[in-house]
């Protein structure tokens, strides 16, 4: 169906938008993590998986060394013989297909160029979190209008990583409305809200290159919103790290505004480094502690990540580039920090989060039964035109 699915994905639009179900002014994005065909313990990097396969050879050798002493004291273990016949026939086959699986595919690689986890069983899925547990599966981005939730554009990708998606995901999103719609809308008369996983210097570059009013906030931004001051107290800790050190970061290092100078969580002032401390194009002041501080502190451990550091050493940064304008992503938070671009942003969970909700929890879609991106990418759609088709029956002005 790889020929048929976007025309008719796209008929369905054109029904929701005969019957006026597509407001074409607010768009929400984000991605629905759902598991799939695929198994997560056939996951891990080729290292990882040579070091299963070794194992599973060891496992081999031990029952091979048990059965080889039996049969040297004529102890007569028939049954148990050819249950372990059986036990290193399956080995052998799990050896062989990681080996095969070993030899035929190479290394993936993310989007930052590191490497991350291949899958024996479906190679192109990826093993990621999600709200219902770590997933191996796919990501099934989409893009709701505001008005009704309709979808109007959706895609599902076997990482979980979001970053890459958004330009994708509005300009799919325009095309499709320009095939269904007189006077679908332009660039610079929609807006587009999507969480911090699709926040990037590069995508707010394209928002703005693009004149889209955009809204994608940083991962640090509900830490500035005062509603959300007390909501550590909320959350649930994580598994094991009770008792886990942690580290001071730089919003420990108070500013003596006297000095001009921070003063480190052990009470003892800084000197000034590097004034035009430029790092990944972004623009600080660099701080050091001095030597004598940091040997006696009692706050040592927390402070220093490696034993052998001399001297503590923290930066803040301005936001501005290294050409003194400040950087894309500072306009973005000076713009979803107002009180416009707050309660714009607001918007966002009202509308793409139903959408998930409906398609995972009342239409029973929680999962892709298929393998591969092609057909996983059908599936999806398939799941999103019928949450569309719910729309047009609770929604649509049915001619008489």
């Amino acid at each position: 169906m790889e020929a048929e699915i976007t025309p008719l994905f796209r008929n369905i639009l054109l029904i929701c938008e005969g019957m006026n179900l597509i407001g074409k002014e607010m768009f929400a994005i984000d991605g629905c993590k759902l598991s799939s065909n695929a198994s997560k313990e056939q996951s891990g990097t080729h290292a990882e998986l040579e070091k299963k396969r070794e194992k599973i050879e060891q496992n081999i050798k031990y029952i091979l060394k048990i059965h080889s002493k039996e049969d040297k004291i004529e102890v007569k273990v028939e049954d148990l013989s050819t249950k372990r016949a059986k036990q290193i026939e399956k080995l052998r086959a799990k050896s062989k297909k990681i080996l095969d699986f070993l030899s035929e595919n190479e290394e993936r690689l993310g989007i930052s160029g590191k490497t991350i986890k291949s899958n024996i069983t479906d190679n192109e899925s990826g093993k990621m979190p999600s709200a219902h547990g770590v997933v191996q599966g796919y990501n099934g981005i989409a893009t709701a209008d505001a008005k009704h939730q309709v979808i109007v554009a959706a895609e599902a990708q076997g990482t979980g990583s979001e970053q890459e998606q958004l330009k994708n995901m509005i300009e799919t999103s325009l095309k499709n409305l320009e095939n269904v719609s007189p006077n679908p809308p332009k660039k610079e008369e929609i807006v587009i809200l999507a969480d911090n996983g699709f926040h990037s210097e590069k995508n707010i570059k394209y928002l703005i290159e693009e004149k889209i009013d955009g809204y994608i906030p940083d991962r640090q931004y509900r830490k500035r919103d005062p509603k959300f001051t007390n909501a550590d107290r909320h959350k649930k800790p994580i598994k094991g790290e009770k008792g886990k050190a942690k580290y001071f970061i730089p919003k420990d290092f108070k500013m003596d505004k006297a000095l001009g100078l921070p003063i480190c969580p052990g009470g003892h002032g800084m000197y000034l480094k590097n004034k035009n401390f430029v790092v990944k194009g972004k623009k600080g002041v660099s701080y050091i502690a001095r030597e004598k501080n940091c040997r006696v502190c009692p706050l040592r451990e927390k402070c220093l990540r490696k034993p052998e550091t001399k001297a503590r050493q923290v930066t803040f940064f301005s936001g501005e580039t290294a050409d003194n304008k400040k950087s894309d992503s500072q306009q973005m938070i000076k713009k979803i920090d107002s009180e416009k671009g707050r309660e714009t942003y607001g918007h966002r969970m009202g509308i793409i989060e139903p959408v998930f909700g409906n398609i995972r929890s009342n239409l029973r879609l929680d999962h892709f039964s298929l393998r591969g991106q092609k057909k996983v990418n059908i599936q999806w759609l398939l799941y999103c035109m019928t949450h569309n088709i719910g729309k047009i029956q609770r929604y649509g002005q049915i001619a008489a």
